[in-house]
């Protein structure tokens, strides 16, 4: 993906999510999308499935569902933000999502759970049904309230509004803080109280104390724990960090640690560069906390682990990321796919403010706003020649007035500092003084200038090192000429635009015009079948859709109008809000060979459960096609309402 340009139109300011990496079922290409009128507040991921948490309490969710994680419903794959309508009057508050199962907190203080649950993750208590797909509502221990809920492998924690922290789901190694003997737990138990936060690795858990003391037990090997690996692992006990803890992230098989500071501390395993600490072999594995030296001099302020990768953002809105970069999950360059070992600066969002990142199994979402460009220079503030008098200097009167700006670097220098000129005769009276000096020696020509070298010694001598080289450019100049390149950058950009949208509706157009023709051709088929054998016509009449003729509809109704009762839903109510952008890697004529091969079958139910063949997206940065926005009618759910491209 090319670096997105920080003047582009579309995005809102709200910002939008970013998706990199891949999943199994789809090619690995960087994309983005955002909610229309509805700023996005969370965004979590899961080994294969996303979810996003609107202003508006909407749930937005993505990807695999062969275990029913997106709670739609169904257990169709689905490649666009779907919004879980079940959960829409609740209004979603906060959202975790593990390997296959997907945990909900909501407005009305009820916890929401759905997908796998063969280990008891879901907490609904003894049940026989392992898969659901549609939410359930966990039963919460009398008088308390949610705050944070997290979600491992086949585990689950919350953590309520008075500090408890109760747990559920598989106990295979010690990960729900109680005795390895019991196996599982199927409905929320207590494990600790007085947690402020926590995270839940493939198999080993971390809890952060109000105090700000960190906790682990679980799965000990490789370190995850960060102690001794003699205590037990599956009694919580603390890890000695040198600094106060802000937040704790745990992974596959490492865990990130931020201090109130800004500083990062990681441990556990990390043969593909997770752990940020180089490659040297002594740094693959951390059985302590150690600090990520790399990171040394930024202030971080969010962390996450994925389960071979690493992210940390700044408080500069500039992200990191380090560890297996197989299908571009680091988010760097386009086709980079080697491992990074320390953390590495993400430049594809220039012109960005990075706020969030979630790292999954194969996939990265980040959620960035758009820089606004600074405003056009004024005369007034950068031009200071009334005030540059008498040996003073002239105040700033503007922000631009400096060595460094944070979005464009140098644009205006400071003011010169000009002394006086205290020369005699430098004055306009001494001038008139060399002048009448030289008409009295009679000999000079009274027409010819009067030489003053005096002026530029005086220059050279009393204002050195203040005098800009000619080589220079004035501050008024370079700030103009940055400013007007950025505008002109934005106009280049809009122009690029209109020209693209018109050669794709000349395309359209031709398209229509092809199939116009073929119509035409059809009705004189038909005529000279019909006047050849009439019993002829008979058969045809009865023959089997894939033998029929060519269809009169459209390309862009084939493509788009889809029955409800096959659309499951999936174009009703909030989904005209998801607007979903990426690369277009099939264009105008792969969907002209699309549209003639699918004439000789009717459509599969995956390709009209609202996911088109020219504009597939899985939420892991794997999109083919053109700019999708997903539209239905709000409110009940419409006739035949359409899936369109824009």
């Amino acid at each position: 993906m090319a670096e997105p340009a920080n003047n582009s139109p579309e995005i809102p300011e709200t910002g939008a999510i970013f998706t990199f990496g891949r999943s199994r079922f789809a090619d690995n290409v960087a994309s983005k999308f955002w909610i229309r009128n509805d700023e996005i507040v969370q965004v979590a991921c899961g080994d294969e499935h996303t979810a996003v948490v609107a202003s508006s309490g909407r749930l937005f969710i993505f990807g695999s569902n062969d275990r029913g994680q997106l709670g739609l419903g169904h257990l169709t794959i689905t490649s666009k933000p779907s919004c879980v309508k079940t959960l829409k009057q609740l209004r979603a508050r906060y959202v975790a999502l593990g390997r296959s199962h997907t945990l909900v907190i909501t407005e009305t203080d009820q916890v929401f759970s759905f997908g796998n649950n063969a280990e008891g993750q879901l907490g609904m208590g003894p049940t026989e049904k392992v898969t659901h797909d549609s939410p359930s509502e966990v039963t919460l221990p009398p008088g308390e309230k949610p705050r944070i809920v997290c979600a491992g492998a086949d585990h689950s924690l919350l953590i309520t509004a008075s500090g408890s922290a109760y747990m559920w789901g598989s106990n295979s190694e010690g990960q729900l803080g109680i005795p390895k003997e019991k196996k599982e737990v199927n409905l929320p138990e207590k494990i600790a109280s007085g947690i402020a936060a926590g995270s839940c690795g493939y198999y080993h858990t971390c809890l952060l104390t109000e105090k700000g003391k960190l906790l682990t037990f679980g799965e000990a090997d490789g370190g995850r724990l960060g102690r001794d690996a003699s205590e037990p692992h599956s009694t919580p006990s603390e890890v000695s960090v040198p600094k106060a803890i802000k937040q704790v992230s745990a992974g596959g098989a490492h865990t990130l640690v931020l201090s109130e500071d800004g500083t990062v501390y990681v441990f556990g395993e990390g043969p593909l560069g997770q752990l940020g600490l180089g490659h040297e072999k002594g740094n693959l594995v951390a059985l302590r906390p150690k600090e990520v030296a790399a990171l040394a001099g930024q202030k971080v302020v969010a962390i996450d682990a994925g389960e071979s990768h690493s992210a940390a953002v700044t408080e500069t809105g500039e992200m990191f990321t380090w560890g297996n970069g197989r299908h571009g999950k680091l988010c760097l360059a386009e086709g980079d796919v080697d491992d990074r070992f320390v953390p590495t600066r993400v430049t594809r969002f220039k012109g960005f403010f990075v706020e969030k990142v979630a790292c999954g199994g194969c996939h990265t979402m980040a959620l960035a706003k758009v820089t606004p460009l600074p405003p056009p220079p004024k005369s007034e503030e950068i031009c200071n020649c009334d005030l540059e008098t008498n040996g003073q200097q002239a105040p700033p009167s503007s922000p631009y007035v400096g060595q460094n700006n944070q979005h464009h670097g140098p644009i205006i220098q400071p003011p010169l500092h000009l002394p006086p000129l205290s020369r005699p005769g430098t004055e306009m009276g001494g001038l008139r003084s060399a002048s009448n000096s030289a008409k009295s020696k009679g000999g000079a020509d009274r027409s010819a200038p009067v030489p003053v070298p005096f002026v530029s010694t005086s220059c050279s001598e009393e204002r050195e090192g203040n005098c800009p080289s000619p080589s220079v450019p004035p501050p008024l100049v370079t700030g103009l000429f940055q400013w007007s390149r950025s505008l002109s950058l934005t106009q280049e950009v809009a122009q690029l635009e209109k020209e693209l949208k018109e050669k794709l509706r000349s395309q359209v157009e031709e398209v229509t015009s092809v199939q116009s023709e073929l119509s035409e051709l059809n009705k004189t088929h038909a005529i000279i079948q019909d006047a050849r054998s009439p019993k002829g016509r008979r058969d045809n009449k009865e023959s089997s859709p894939s033998m029929s003729l060519l269809p009169a509809t459209s390309i862009a109704e084939r493509d788009e109008k889809v029955p409800d009762e096959e659309e499951g839903g999936k174009c009703e109510d909030a989904e005209e809000d998801v607007v979903v952008d990426a690369k277009n890697k099939g264009g105008i004529q792969s969907r002209i060979g699309r549209f003639f091969r699918g004439l000789s079958k009717p459509r599969s139910h995956h390709e009209t459960n609202g996911v088109k063949e020219n504009g597939t997206f899985n939420g892991f940065g794997e999109h083919e096609g053109n700019t999708t926005e997903v539209t239905s009618s709000h409110g009940p759910p419409a006739k035949s309402k359409a899936c369109s491209i824009i």
